[in-house]
Order: C-alpha cells, then structure tokens, then sequence
C-alpha cells in the first residue's frame, strides 16, 4: 500500500529539542531489539544530561548484567525504594535549575511491585510520569507489550519506540494512539506497513514532544539501533570507581603510616637472635 508520505530516520540529535527531562517507552516483544537500543540511548542521554546517579528496577538485569554500564548497587527488584528516591527529590532543598539530573529505568515491568501493587497500577509511576520531568528526572521504561502500561503513562510520555506486534489489539492500538494525524485509516495503514516492512530490528519512533504538526511526517520517524552496541560506563559509575579507588588508596597510605610509626616506635625487650642456618663443622684435633 503506497503513502505520499515520507518517513524520514531517526536520530538521538532530535531529543535536543525537548526543553525538559524526557520520559521514554520502548515497547517490543522478547528479543524485538529495545535492550540494544537502550544501550546506545542511555550513552546518549549520560552525555547529554551528565547524570549524578542512575536507578533501575528489575528483576533480571542485576543477575544477568544486563545494565553493566550503571552502578549495580542501584538496581533494584521492586519498586519500594521509588517514593523514596522521589520524595528525596521533591524535598531537596537545592533550587530546581541547580538540581544534578538523575535517570530511572524500568525493565521486566510485569513482575515489578510496589507495596503488592503491580507496575500498572503504580501511584509512584503515574506521579513519575506526569510531574518529575519538572525535577530533572529521566525516565526510561521497558514493556514486552504497551497495553503492560497505563494509558496516563502512554499519554504523559516525550517519545516512544514501538517495535512491530504480533498482537491486532496493540497493532489497532499503535495505529490509533501515534498515528492519529493520518487523513484515514488506509494512510495510517499503509505508513504502518512502510515501517514494518521486513526490515529486521526497525521501529517506529514518536516524538509526542513536538509542537505545531500537522501531519505524521512531523513526529514519526523510523530507526534502527546501532549493533553491536558501544560498550561504554555512565559518568556516575566513573565517578564511584574513583571515589572508590581514592579511599582505598588513603586507607592504603594510613595503614602503611600507621605500621611504619609502630615499627619505630615499638621497643622489643626480649630480642632473639637469629642463628645461622649454616653450621659450622668443629675442627677435629690432629691424632699424629
């Protein structure tokens, strides 16, 4: 099916044009391609808004390193510790435009709970989506299918990478949540199809943060992720190691100082004498 319309790709220079903390949605099914896309989008936005810390939530990413570019003390595998973390935020006394950014990323959303709440049905999560941009959170989140998030998530989210569903309830649902703008439902169609056309990995990206369009081809785009991806370390992680590696280098140095001043400072009062571990043969008396 044949659009006038030209779907031009994607790329991360484009997310510059968000005048606040973005909040983001990659939505695919197992092995659909959005965990090697988060590497190269992460690597982007850590250059771009240098984060002081970065938090996850999974259940699977700690055992199998899945996120080795982050501090793996910060991932967590349920949601308790989320109103913490934003309620620290919300109190910080530091003026909001001196704030460090900071970025949270959600993963294995299905068996996250907070307080026996599924990630759904989050309070935590709807408050994050809808109010922490203004605290410079960012926000990143994994679903295997975007009917596992709530439609005030959907809504409230600066772009979404949707990668091509096997399921017609969400196909139905892609079309008339991102694709709205097309004059009918066979240019929504046939926009769909020239996204999804075979191309292994591609997807659909919606950039929800753009203002004055009037057509799809003002914020959808297509793209597919760098592979391999760049193997990298956040700049929090950078900083912890050497934070790290200077107090062991002054435990090191106090140690040293401290065994050195008791060495001289210690008085043996009984010394021992090391004997030789030679021994001498006693010279025999001449018998002649």
């Amino acid at each position: 099916m044949e659009t006038n319309i030209q779907i031009q790709k994607f790329n991360y220079n484009m997310i510059d044009e968000c005048e606040h903390a973005p909040s983001i949605i990659l939505a695919s099914s197992r092995g659909g391609g959005k965990s090697v896309l988060l590497m190269s989008l992460m690597k982007y936005l850590d250059d771009r808004f240098k984060f002081s810390h970065i938090f996850a939530f999974s259940q699977t990413d700690k055992i199998v390193n899945g996120l080795p570019f982050m501090n793996q003390d910060y991932i967590y595998s349920d949601l308790n510790n989320l109103q913490e973390i934003m309620d620290t935020r919300i109190n910080n006394p530091t003026p909001i435009k001196q704030l460090p950014y900071i970025a949270l990323i959600f993963n294995d959303v299905a068996s996250l709970r907070e307080n026996g709440r599924s990630f759904k049905n989050s309070e935590s999560m709807e408050k994050l989506y809808s109010m922490m941009r203004h605290y410079r959170v960012v926000v990143v989140t994994l679903v295997q299918k975007l009917t596992m998030i709530a439609p005030l998530i959907r809504l409230n989210s600066d772009l979404t990478f949707l990668w091509v569903s096997k399921s017609h309830l969400v196909k139905q649902k892609i079309k008339d949540e991102y694709l709205g703008l097309s004059k009918n439902k066979k240019e929504s169609e046939a926009v769909y199809e020239s996204i999804f056309n075979g191309t292994p990995y591609n997807c659909l990206v919606c950039l929800h943060f753009k203002q004055g369009v009037v057509s799809l081809d003002d914020y959808i785009y297509e793209y597919v992720a760098e592979f391999p991806f760049p193997k990298w370390k956040s700049k929090s992680l950078k900083k912890a190691k050497k934070k790290k590696c200077e107090c062991k280098n002054e435990e090191k140095i106090k140690l040293e100082n401290k065994n050195l001043l008791q060495i001289y400072n210690e008085v043996n009062l009984h010394p021992k004498l090391r004997r030789s571990s030679r021994i001498r043969k006693k010279k025999q008396p001449s018998t002649a």
